[in-house]
């Protein structure tokens, strides 16, 4: 088999996109964006090298080729989106993007979250940030409004999609 090959060139990895923006807990927070359609030339990063397995890439090439791609199995594509306008993979859902980019599909289905990093934001909103994550309970994700008000005011959202052609 093995009419994908693994190459890791062109990909970055999610610890070399991450380390500008500082240490998680410390630097930046996480916020939950939600379930997204994403384009694929946007996605730059993968978990980590090494991270694909040659035997799952088969299984899946050939399930695509048999069935076609099945947007609707996207549960485990993690993305973080990044504050230069691209996203990593983080946790899980690697095989996804690398295919996609293989058969030249142009979008995916993942889960979002946005990186935002405290270097952005003024002391009183970190310590609002900081507020309601201690309320919640949480580290540093969190699905929290005000979390999403601050990514629209320093332009961290991702763009809303839109008909490419080319």
């Amino acid at each position: 088999m093995g009419e994908v090959k693994i190459d890791y060139t062109g990909w970055e990895f999610y610890d070399q996109l991450i380390k500008q923006y500082g240490e998680q807990n410390e630097d930046y927070f996480i916020y939950f964006y939600g379930y997204k359609s994403v384009y694929v030339d946007e996605i730059k990063g993968l978990s980590y090298e090494g991270v694909l397995s040659q035997e799952k890439l088969d299984r899946l090439y050939l399930s695509i080729k048999k069935n076609g791609y099945l947007y609707e199995r996207y549960q485990d594509l993690h993305l973080i989106y990044l504050p230069n306008k691209t996203y990593t993979v983080a946790t899980g859902g690697n095989h996804r993007p690398y295919l996609a980019e293989f058969l030249k599909i142009k979008k995916v289905i993942g889960m979002v979250e946005i990186l935002i990093p405290k270097n952005l934001l003024a002391d009183e909103q970190i310590l609002e940030c900081e507020k309601i994550l201690d309320e919640e309970g949480i580290d540093v994700h969190t699905r929290n409004p005000y979390f999403y008000k601050l990514c629209e005011e320093y332009d961290l959202l991702p763009p809303k999609m839109k008909i490419r052609i080319s």
